[in-house]
C-alpha cells in the first residue's frame, strides 16, 4: 500500500487524526493564508467527524455523516451531499471560532432529518437544528458557545419555546434515541405526501407527547402516556416497573403488551427503565422477546446515564422492531398446543361487535 492510501485511511476512520494534522499545520501557520485554511479545514473536519461519530453511537439510525470542507467566496453557505459525505460550503473568516460555528451550523442544517424537515413547521425545524447544534458544540470552546447563545437569542419566541421542550426531552436522553429516529421514519413514510398543516400538527403533537412523558415523574407514573397513535405515527413505550412488581407478576405482562403492539402495527416500541435494577429487568425482557424470533433489536447501546438532582442515574432504552406475521403465527401455534393439552389460557377482548352479542 502507498503512504498516500494509508494516510487517507487514517483520516477517514480516525477523525481525531485530523486534529493532530491541524496542530501540525498550526506550527506553519505563519507562512500564510493557505496554511491557515488547511489548518482550519483539518480542525473543522476532525472536530465535526469526531462529534458526529459520538452522536451516532447511541442511535440505531445513522443521523450525521462524515464531512468535507469546501471554501467559497459567496455569503451563501449551504451543505450538499456527494459520495455519502456532507460537503460544507463556508467562506473563510478571520475569526476562528466563527468559522467553527458556521461550519457546524451549515453541517447540521444540511444533514439532520434532511428529508423530513419539509413536512415540519419552520419553528420546529429550526429548534431541532439548534438543539442538535448545541449537542455538537457543547464540548468545544466557550467562545463558540457564546456565538451559539447569541444566535439562539436572535431566534423568535415560538422557536425558543420548542427548543426548551426539546431540551427537556434531551435531558432524559430521548432526543437521540426516540425523537430523531421516529421523525426520520415518519419522513420516509410520508415522502410522497405534499407538505401541509395537518402533517405539521401531527409532528408537533408527537413531540408534545414525548415532552409530557419526559417531564413526568416516573416514580409516580399515573400521568405517563404509553402510546402515541396518529394517522402516520404509531409509537409505544413499555415502562419497566419496580422489582417488587416484577417479582409479583413476572415477565408475562410485558410480553403480552409487546405482542399487542406488534399485532396493532406499531413499527417499533421502546423498553424504558430508570435505575440499574430496572435496567437489568429491561434487558431480560428484551432477550426473551428476541429469543422468540418475532422481534429485532435496533439499539446499538442499551443504556446511558443522566444526572438528576446531582445524582448519576442509569437509563435503559431498548428499541425493538416487531415482526407481526411471526407474532401471529407463534400465537396460533401456542393456542393449538394448549388446546391439544386441554389447558386453560388467557385471552384479551379488544373489540366486540353488537350483532354477535
Amino acid at each position: 500500500f502507498s503512504i498516500h492510501f494509508i494516510f487517507k485511511c487514517i483520516l477517514k476512520y480516525y477523525p481525531s487524526a485530523r486534529l493532530f494534522i491541524s496542530d501540525m499545520f498550526n506550527v506553519f501557520g505563519f507562512l500564510g493564508k493557505w496554511f491557515r485554511k488547511r489548518n482550519l479545514e483539518s480542525k473543522l473536519t476532525g472536530t465535526i467527524d469526531s462529534l458526529s461519530k459520538n452522536f451516532n453511537s447511541d442511535m440505531y439510525e445513522t443521523m450525521l455523516p462524515y464531512c468535507k470542507i469546501k471554501w467559497i467566496d459567496s455569503k451563501v453557505e449551504e451543505s450538499y451531499f456527494k459520495n455519502g459525505k456532507a460537503i460544507i460550503c463556508i467562506s473563510f473568516k478571520k475569526n476562528r471560532n466563527l468559522n467553527i460555528f458556521n461550519a457546524a451550523y451549515s453541517f447540521v442544517k444540511g444533514t439532520i432529518l434532511r428529508h423530513t424537515k419539509v413536512f415540519l413547521n419552520e419553528n420546529t425545524s429550526d429548534a431541532i437544528d439548534l438543539i442538535t447544534l448545541k449537542l455538537l458544540l457543547e464540548k468545544t470552546s466557550r467562545e463558540v458557545m457564546s456565538i451559539f447563545n447569541g444566535n439562539f437569542k436572535d431566534s423568535n419566541t415560538i422557536c425558543q419555546d420548542m427548543y426548551f421542550k426539546l431540551n427537556e426531552i434531551k435531558k432524559e436522553g430521548l432526543f437521540k434515541r426516540i425523537l430523531l429516529p421516529e421523525l426520520l421514519y415518519w419522513g420516509e413514510l410520508i415522502r410522497l405526501e405534499t407538505p401541509n398543516q395537518s402533517l405539521e400538527k401531527e409532528s408537533n403533537d408527537f413531540i408534545q407527547w414525548l415532552y409530557d412523558d419526559a417531564i413526568t415523574d416516573l416514580r409516580e407514573d399515573e400521568g405517563f402516556k404509553f402510546i402515541f397513535e396518529s394517522a402516520n405515527i404509531k409509537t409505544a413505550i413499555i415502562l419497566v416497573a419496580s422489582s417488587e412488581t416484577y417479582d409479583k407478576h413476572g415477565i408475562d405482562p410485558y410480553l403480552r403488551r409487546a405482542n399487542r403492539y406488534a399485532t396493532n402495527n406499531f413499527h417499533v416500541f421502546y423498553l424504558w427503565a430508570l435505575g440499574a435494577i430496572k435496567g437489568d429487568i429491561a434487558q431480560h425482557i428484551s432477550k426473551e422477546l428476541i429469543s422468540t424470533n418475532c422481534f429485532t433489536k435496533l439499539t446499538r447501546r442499551d443504556y446511558f446515564y443522566i444526572y438528576k438532582e446531582g445524582k448519576k442515574i442509569k437509563v435503559t432504552c431498548i428499541a425493538l422492531r416487531p415482526e407481526p406475521t411471526s407474532v401471529i403465527q407463534l400465537a396460533w401455534e401456542k393456542l393449538n398446543e394448549l388446546e391439544r393439552e386441554k389447558k386453560y389460557f388467557k385471552v384479551f377482548i379488544e373489540e366486540v361487535s353488537e350483532k354477535y352479542i
